[in-house]
């Protein structure tokens, strides 16, 4: 038995893959000695109930207390998940198209770039050259640019 642990133990795999699962197991162990809180009010960010907390649909629609998640940069995030490399390319594009002079687009400043486009996109303008899926692009790009810059926060309710 001592023969196998020792040829074993002169594995570098097995090594590896040893001393993750230790140091694994001994986080799970001395963490919630270090760290007191309880672990899911660390992760829900002030959104945490309670095990065995009923929260009915109807009462959170209809209740005075509003419930707010704190996300940190979720405006930051958002436009960049909507406004990437790509897009702002295409957008600089359309606009050069249309006749805005180059030294006058900055597809780094997000509030100028969305305010020229704006101004100059039209959905039912006819541009020399270009086909029908670069124009259906163009509409859905615009779709998804809609109030990209609002800061107001979003309701999830239904109207009676």
């Amino acid at each position: 038995m001592k023969h196998t642990l020792q040829q074993v133990f002169h594995s570098s795999k097995f090594v590896t893959g040893f001393c993750i699962f230790a140091a694994i197991l001994l986080i799970v162990v001395f963490y919630p000695i270090f760290v007191p809180n309880p672990p899911l009010e660390i992760i829900a960010q002030g959104s945490f109930f309670p095990p065995g907390t009923y929260v009915s649909t109807y009462d959170t629609v209809f209740s005075s207390k509003a419930y707010t998640l704190n996300l940190p940069d979720a405006a930051a995030k958002r436009i960049a998940a909507k406004l990437g490399e790509k897009e702002r390319q295409d957008i600089k594009d359309y606009l050069l198209l249309v006749g805005v002079p180059e030294d006058q687009i900055d597809t780094t400043n997000t509030v100028l770039l969305l305010d020229q486009w704006a101004q100059n996109y039209d959905s039912t303008k006819n541009i020399p050259g270009m086909i029908f899926s670069k124009a259906r692009y163009y509409q859905r790009l615009d779709k998804s640019l809609a109030g990209l810059l609002s800061e107001e926060g979003l309701i999830l309710a239904a109207n009676n």
